[in-house]
């Protein structure tokens, strides 16, 4: 039975501080750093308790030790706990992982890790995953959990008012769409625009959209302040000027957002495909009947919009004494083993060709993992390796707050941005 440690940390120096004392007397203990908490009853929680056990019982001399950390504030808290040398063994991280490598807080897993991946490769799904966690040739993260930002709609709603996906498909049909369900006294779109918790907006999608499906160019440069960056903008802000989204969006955070679409007070909401197990649970409304997942917009009708797609993945602390150790369960997270679990008790997207096609993966939130399976591999665009971008959606929002309450022009909020998201490079 593995040990678990479950607290909650006031502070980055008492996490540090936990940590260090924790690394240094305990030779043989692994310490984790994860938004999941195995001692909760959640399916990825549950399944990362399994897998924990799983291993502690093939490895009577590994502790792991798990310390829960917030999502959005974890990867700085990372560097920070790097830069004092008393970080976890392993860290999660999303759509940071380029500033993990920047910073030199994580170290290659080719010394550990090579032959793992060179038995498995035919076997692994989401090679873009894998790739984008890899830097000049060296493996600095295993995924995890594939997923993708997209769009979660209410089915019984549309179909009240003759709405089907097929309506989603263009940014025209999208906002027509959303004026139909209002029109008929139902809830509309849920859109996050705080820069606290961000996430992709319709601003950031259709700047995707236009910019060969990628927020920063190559070298990571941001050059938001263009033609295409103020129509994406403007093309949001538009939206909620006529009425579309509601003005109370400006301070609603991604979980925001998605707490109200399980309430019952939204039909639209864009959201991580991660996250269809818990709506799910955690809703009495939702079922495959009642709720679909469906690729973004785009201005044409010849493709679907970009998502931004990206993996919860799991890394090595550089300063790691534990290396071996902690390496090992990262490769057995992601074993077939590993990969059941994720998959059948957490509901997350196969990360296993072998573990695909089995017969507990049809169905309910299965059927709904199979959509979002067939959108990421059809509209997923990985951040480019190196370039920190998972704050820039937060740039975007302030840009979109600026031009909306202070009257700010588009191009000259969109100069901030720019300069913003380029002093985190």
């Amino acid at each position: 039975m593995g040990r678990y440690y479950a607290r909650t940390l006031a502070t980055v120096l008492a996490a540090t501080c936990s940590l260090g004392a924790i690394a240094q007397a305990n030779a043989g203990t692994v310490t984790m750093w994860t938004f999941l908490n195995p001692e909760n009853t959640s399916g990825r929680e549950v399944a990362l308790r399994n897998v924990i056990e799983k291993y502690e019982a093939n490895h009577p001399g590994v502790d792991i030790v798990v310390e829960p950390q917030d999502w959005a504030t974890m990867t700085e808290k990372f560097v920070l706990s790097h830069s004092a040398n008393r970080a976890p063994d392993i860290i999660w991280s999303a759509q940071d992982l380029g500033l993990l490598v920047n910073s030199g807080a994580v170290t290659s897993l080719n010394p550990y890790l090579a032959d793992w991946l060179a038995e498995n490769d035919d076997d692994l799904l989401f090679d873009n995953a894998y790739d984008n966690a890899t830097y000049d040739g060296e493996l600095m993260a295993v995924p995890l959990f594939p997923y993708s930002v997209l769009v979660f709609y209410r089915k019984d709603h549309f179909a009240q008012v003759g709405l089907t996906e097929d309506d989603l498909d263009t940014w025209d049909g999208f906002a027509a769409a959303v004026k139909k369900l209002q029109d008929a006294g139902l809830p509309g779109l849920l859109l996050p625009l705080s820069e606290d918790k961000p996430s992709s907006t319709i601003a950031t999608t259709a700047y995707m959209d236009l910019n060969d499906g990628h927020l920063l160019a190559e070298g990571c440069v941001a050059d938001f302040a263009t033609d295409i960056g103020v129509q994406a903008l403007t093309l949001q802000t538009d939206m909620i000027k006529s009425g579309l989204i509601s003005q109370e969006a400006v301070a609603r955070t991604n979980d925001d957002a998605w707490d109200l679409f399980i309430g019952g007070r939204g039909s639209i909401v864009p959201q991580t495909s991660a996250r269809a197990g818990a709506l799910l649970s955690s809703s009495d409304w939702a079922n495959e009947e009642t709720v679909g997942i469906v690729p973004w917009p785009s201005f044409t009708t010849d493709h679907h919009g970009p998502s931004v797609g990206a993996s919860w993945q799991v890394s090595l602390w550089s300063g790691s004494q534990n290396k071996e150790e902690a390496s090992d369960f990262m490769a057995f997270m992601a074993s077939e083993e590993g990969a059941k679990e994720w998959a059948v008790t957490g509901e997350q997207l196969p990360l296993r060709a072998s573990v695909a096609n089995l017969p507990e993966l049809s169905g309910g939130v299965f059927a709904l993992n199979q959509a979002a399976s067939e959108a990421l591999n059809e509209t997923g665009r990985f951040p480019r390796p190196g370039c920190a971008e998972s704050s820039t959606m937060g740039d975007w929002n302030r840009a979109a707050q600026d031009v909306l309450l202070n009257g700010i022009s588009p191009v000259d909020a969109l100069q901030e941005a720019t300069d913003s998201t380029n002093r985190r490079q």
